[in-house]
């Protein structure tokens, strides 16, 4: 009975589209990558994150070569999770990718309505008649297949007076999300856009301070102009647009090889905003921890040279009432 209720705990967790149609893609809040996850999933206006493009559209933008990252979750015990992300340059400052999120929970016990069973004692029988059988399960399945195009902006801007022109890169990139899931005898297909933005640049070219280091500002329109999603039953669920702000600011120590990553982020459809902290070390050992709505996060990475490259294996945990969720992720640009 203790693993039906986590169950059940965790599909309202999850919405799949019976418990409330704002939930109706809440598996993709699990996140793409531990990087991002450990950060509290702050990365609206992180720059140099390609897996941040669930977040905002525009993270893909920044590349220079081509990306693929792989995560799984084995989410409280209950569900495994799995995300593939690949993003490219496409043409002069155009990227594209194609990502896959799935979520499959096998198991769930299913249990008969007695409702209709009034008798006490009748009902007392058949409730034990059940247990000595056993129960059927079935199975929830629940994918995501996002294209991703982008286009990085960059431009000198001039505000004249006393202000030294600076540099200001502004990608702006746009996701288009297919929805499948599947619940017992349900089937759902749903469609959305993502649309956003990053406008990043140097403080130091602002106010002429060199120690000081660049601030990015995010902003994104999640499921632009709503998104459907139709279930075989013939009802439907509604997913409305969601703005993300987000805040970025990146710090370079002269003194010391650190660089340290603050985020802030904020959706129009939550009271609690989202933070994150990354501090790296020699390019190569990185720290986070985050808090995603008032839940905590915190992760660890590393870069390991491969082929001249730098393969990164990163890694997140989160402990929560219903159990601690460990996330492992690969990524290699090539």
């Amino acid at each position: 009975m203790g693993r039906a209720v986590k169950y059940i705990c965790f599909l309202i967790l999850l919405g799949n589209g019976i418990s409330g149609q704002q939930y109706a893609d809440a598996f993709l809040n699990i996140g793409t990558y531990p990087r991002s996850i450990g950060l509290g999933r702050a990365v609206s206006a992180l720059p140099q994150n390609p897996s941040g493009y669930l977040l905002n559209p525009a993270a893909t933008g920044f590349i220079e070569t081509a990306d693929l990252s792989l995560m799984y979750v084995n989410q409280f015990g209950l569900a495994d999770f799995t995300a593939i992300n690949f993003a490219a340059p496409w043409r002069q400052r155009w990227q594209v990718g194609v990502n896959l999120l799935a979520l499959s929970i096998d198991g769930i016990p299913e249990r008969p309505d007695l409702r209709r069973i009034i008798d006490l004692e009748t009902r007392r029988d058949s409730i034990r008649a059940l247990v000595a059988q056993g129960f059927d399960t079935f199975n929830d399945r629940e994918t995501g297949l996002v294209f991703n195009v982008s286009r990085n902006f960059a431009r000198t801007v001039d505000l004249g007076w006393m202000i030294s022109p600076f540099h200001v890169t502004m990608p702006v990139g746009l996701n288009v999300k297919i929805l499948h899931k599947r619940l017992h005898e349900l089937v759902g297909w749903g469609i959305g856009v993502d649309l956003g933005t990053v406008v990043s640049f140097a403080l130091s070219d602002l106010v002429g301070l060199n120690w000081i280091g660049d601030l990015s500002l995010g902003l994104t329109a999640a499921d632009l102009v709503g998104s459907l999603i139709y279930w075989n039953s013939g009802k439907y669920d509604q997913i409305a647009m969601c703005g993300i702000l987000g805040l970025g600011y990146t710090h370079q120590f002269k003194s010391w090889p650190v660089r340290a990553n603050i985020l802030y982020q904020k959706r129009t459809t939550d009271d609690t905003g989202s933070m994150g902290l990354e501090v790296v070390l020699l390019e190569k050992y990185a720290l986070r921890a985050g808090s995603d709505r008032g839940i905590l996060n915190g992760g660890v990475g590393v870069q390991i040279p491969y082929r001249n490259r730098e393969f990164a294996v990163d890694y997140s945990f989160l402990a929560h009432d219903l159990g601690n969720a460990h996330r492992i992720g690969f990524r290699l640009p090539f």
